[in-house]
């Protein structure tokens, strides 16, 4: 289970309404563009470079660089959510 889908489980019913908005809008749209990235990248791949093995290794890099970006963007959010939650003592 990757870590912003635990986060959103164990977290989301402490948050306050603009950070869980925020936090939704993060993962939603993080699993789309992880979509839309890897579909670019077959299309660029087969289309520009001629072969699927480039198309595939594409999607492989960029597929570790989405994920790289989107556990950061969730330990950026993460980082206040339980700054707030130890100040306001929950948990």
């Amino acid at each position: 289970m990757p870590l912003y889908t635990a986060l959103g489980f164990f977290v989301d019913p402490y948050l306050p309404g603009v950070v869980k908005g925020v936090f939704e809008g993060v993962y939603f749209f993080g699993a789309l563009l992880t979509w839309v990235n890897m579909a670019f990248s077959v299309i660029f791949g087969v289309l520009f470079n001629g072969y699927v093995v480039l198309g595939t290794y594409s999607i492989l890099v960029h597929s570790w660089r989405l994920t790289i970006l989107a556990w950061l963007a969730t330990a950026v959010i993460a980082a206040p959510v339980i700054g707030y939650m130890v100040a306001a003592g929950i948990g």
